[in-house]
C-alpha cells in the first residue's frame, strides 16, 4: 500500500499512526520521502509477528523517488517474506527496479515469499517481469485501475510455489473508490502441502 502522511486530509495527522489506530495492526513504514510536510512511501499492515524489515532504495536518477518495503513475517505455516513495491511511470525504469527487487529475492530463494503492490503496468506479462513470474509463478492482478473505472491491471500479488494464491478481487466500496485512485487487491492465499 501507499500512503502519504501530513500532505492531504487532516493537518498534523499521521496516517501509519492513524492506520494502527484504527485497525488494531502493527503498520511497518517504508518510507521513500520524509520532511515535515509530507510522508511518503509504502506500508505493511500486519497481525502476525514481525521478525525484520529492510527498505530497498528503487529510486533511478530524475525520477520520483520509489521504494520497496520487504518484511518477514511469522506466519502460520513458517516465516513468509512480504515485499510491497511501488514501481515507476517509465518501463525503463520499472526493469531497473525490478532487477533490484529481484536481487532482494535471491538473498534467501528458499523463503516463501510474496511480492505486491503498484507496478504500474498495464501489460500482463512484460519482458522485464518475467524472471519475476518464473520464480513467483502464483499472480493476481485484477482490474485496480482508476478507482472510479476500473480497466487496468496495476496493482499485483506474486506468490512463490510454496503459497496457493486461492482468490482475488477488489474492493469496490465507495470509500474505497474516495481513498485513492487505485482500488484496494486482497487476496486469500494457504500454503500448499
Amino acid at each position: 500500500m501507499l500512503f502519504r502522511s501530513h500532505y492531504r486530509g487532516q493537518p498534523g495527522v499521521d496516517q501509519f499512526e492513524l492506520l494502527a489506530h484504527l485497525t488494531g495492526y502493527t503498520v511497518l513504514k517504508g518510507l521513500t520521502r520524509n520532511h515535515p510536510d509530507a510522508h511518503f512511501g509504502n506500508a505493511l499492515l500486519t497481525r502476525l509477528p514481525v521478525e525484520g524489515t529492510t527498505t530497498v532504495d528503487l529510486s533511478v536518477p530524475l525520477r520520483a523517488p520509489r521504494g520497496a518495503l520487504v518484511a518477514e513475517i511469522k506466519g502460520p505455516g513458517g516465516p513468509v517474506r512480504v515485499c510491497n513495491v511501488h514501481l515507476g511511470l517509465d518501463p525503463w525504469e520499472r526493469r531497473e527496479q525490478v532487477t533490484r527487487v529481484a536481487r532482494v529475492l535471491d538473498d534467501a530463494p528458499t523463503t516463501p515469499t510474496l511480492v505486491l503492490g503498484d507496478f504500474n503496468e498495464w501489460r500482463a506479462l512484460p519482458p522485464y517481469l518475467e524472471p519475476m513470474a518464473k520464480r513467483l509463478p502464483g499472480c493476481a492482478m485484477p482490474e485496480s485501475y482508476h478507482a472510479r473505472r476500473p480497466m487496468l491491471r496495476f496493482d499485483r500479488i506474486y506468490a512463490s510455489p510454496e503459497l496457493a494464491l486461492e482468490r482475488a478481487h477488489c474492493i469496490h466500496a465507495p470509500v474505497a473508490k474516495h481513498a485513492s485512485d487505485h482500488l484496494p487487491v486482497v487476496a486469500s492465499l494457504s500454503w500448499r502441502s
